[in-house]
């Protein structure tokens, strides 16, 4: 039986609905950030400027989520493609999965052409100006800030919480 826990923002939201749980404490990281963003990524010299362009050209681009239990790398994405009433799996030449760091290497080795990750992982302070330092950011220890600069964002999500603990309510009685 557990009574309290650390929660990832998935477990968090469902154990939140199921109204047993209440949230009392939220993650934040060294450099002040509390809260993270779904990023649907391109290479700058891609041709690829928009989402407009990719929702545009149907059939023409390769593209990859993250792990298939994320909510950065999967769910908010599908999210994003149902408002915009497309099917990936019909829209795109090539969907795929992948796990957050060989996402962007197939992007830069062009095996890719959109991949979704989240600022946890490219890092804060080259896409939103954050006050997250560079040693904060565990992404650029695989990847240069040069490399990262070839980056362009097509899509950025509302902000997602990061992990956060919560208790079980029965506990209050």
């Amino acid at each position: 039986r557990v009574d309290i826990a650390l929660l990832a923002p998935n477990a968090n939201a469902v154990a939140i609905k199921d109204g047993h749980t209440d949230v009392f404490a939220k993650i934040i990281n060294k450099g002040g950030v509390k809260d993270y963003h779904s990023l649907m990524m391109a290479k700058k010299d891609s041709g690829i400027k928009s989402f407009d362009d990719v929702k545009n050209n149907p059939g023409k681009y390769s593209f990859s989520y993250g792990r298939t239990l994320s909510n950065f790398g999967t769910l908010l994405p599908q999210y994003f493609f149902f408002h915009h009433k497309i099917d990936p799996y019909e829209h795109f030449k090539l969907v795929e999965h992948n796990d957050y760091i060989p996402i962007i290497e197939k992007l830069f080795n062009g095996d890719l052409d959109i991949v979704i990750s989240d600022t946890t992982y490219v890092c804060n302070d080259l896409f939103d100006k954050a006050s997250t330092r560079k040693d904060d950011c565990r992404f650029l220890k695989s990847f240069s800030e040069e490399q990262l600069n070839k980056i362009s964002i097509l899509w950025k999500s509302p902000p997602i919480v990061m992990n956060t603990l919560a208790y079980k309510r029965s506990l209050d009685d």
